[in-house]
This record gives structure tokens, sequence and C-alpha cells, in this order.
């Protein structure tokens, strides 16, 4: 049970000071990730600071959501993802504006997602249609990047993990995606294109829900005659 490692967060120290207001950043940047699993979706969101004395990058924020037991389909809940992370950059962005400026960069391992935000919104059913208007009025659309699932912090809370692991071994919770502390930004990490092969997975999703539902409306008749 849960409550049975709760001992082991007495040995968690998380650091209060993200910003350093006395040392002299010549950018920084917040990066953040987003990740789903039928279980949760959830965002992580971290700030690199490229000082004199090096890179420094640490959490600041996340927030997490129980998924829904009403079947929705793990593409819209990666898209319930995106939307936590960019409601969470929208208000740290403008807390972090307030002391410096800063660069924004949106992360997921969901390339049907990214293709629902960079494509035409006319083409998308209402659930992602309202929630792909909401997240493109709160972050540009060309800042959000693919990365892959092993690189993603945030699916360390959505696929779940131990509160002795959190303590002891998880670097990678609180210091974001190895290729953060790299001097400059990733070459092999590309903005996705809305493009043929992203339009025919989407389809594909789509098409395998609807046979779900005639699987079912098939059952339904067999016990009505």
């Amino acid at each position: 049970m849960w409550c049975e490692e709760l001992p082991h967060l007495e040995n968690l120290k998380i650091p209060r000071l993200v910003l350093d207001s006395t040392q002299d950043e010549d950018i920084v940047e917040l990066h953040s990730f987003c990740d789903a699993s039928k279980k949760a979706y959830d965002a992580a969101i971290y700030s690199k600071s490229r000082t004199r004395t090096g890179i420094s990058v640490k959490l600041v924020t996340s927030k997490s959501r129980v998924a829904p037991l009403n079947g929705v389909t793990l593409p819209r809940l990666e898209l319930l993802g995106l939307l936590i992370a960019a409601r969470l950059t929208s208000k740290v962005g403008k807390i972090v504006n307030s002391k410096r400026p800063c660069v924004q960069y949106q992360w997921t391992d969901s390339k049907i997602v990214l293709f629902w935000i960079k494509g035409s919104k006319n083409r998308w059913k209402q659930f992602v249609a309202n929630r792909v208007n909401e997240i493109t009025s709160l972050t540009d659309p060309n800042s959000w990047y693919h990365c892959a699932g092993k690189e993603n912090p945030a699916d360390l809370l959505a696929s779940g993990m131990s509160a002795d692991l959190l303590v002891t071994s998880n670097t990678r919770w609180w210091t974001g995606a190895e290729f953060l502390s790299d001097p400059e930004f990733p070459e092999n990490f590309e903005s996705v294109d809305s493009d043929l092969d992203y339009l025919t997975e989407n389809e594909r999703e789509t098409i395998e829900l609807e046979r779900k539902k005639f699987l079912k409306l098939r059952a339904v008749m067999r016990l009505s005659y």
C-alpha cells in the first residue's frame, strides 16, 4: 500500500531556490514535459539556466490527474497532458518573465497530439478541437517538440513510481531529460509537421475506436434477439 512507503519521504529534500536572482544568467529556459497512461496524465516544468559556472536544471513544478474510467483513448489522454502543460507553462512563464526574459519549449512523446495542435483545427471533433484551441492560445504551436519516451521525465509520473525510488535514485525526475544538460539545443529533436504519416496514424486510432464501438453494438444485438 502507498501508506507503507510514506516513511521513505522523510529523507526527501527539495531545494526551494529555483532561480537565483543574484547570479548572472545569460539565458533562462522553461522546458515543459507531458505524458499520459491509462492511469494518469501529467506535466512537469523544468528551468534551465546558463550561468557563469555551468548549466543548472531544476524541477519547478508538476501536476497530475487520475485518468477517467470511461474509456478515453490514449491519444486523448496525451492531449489532456498537453493541456496541463500549456496551463502550467502560461502561469510559470509569467512569473519567470517578471524576473528575467525566458524562452519556452514544450515536449511530448506523442506524435499524434503534435499533429493535432499543428494541423487545421476545423478537422477535429469537438473534444480535440476545444482543447487544441486552448493549448494554442496559451503556447506557440511551433514551440512543441517530440522527444523519445525514455527521455521524457513526465513518463515517471504517468506510469507511477515508488517513494523509495523517488528519493534514492530517480535523478531524471529532479533534473529532467538528460539532453537538458547539454549546452546547445539538441539537433536530433525536431518539431513535428502535419504530414500524411501522422494523419494515417491518427486515422488508425479513430478506426480502432469505431471498431470497438461496433463490436459492443453487435454484442448488445445478440442479447436483444
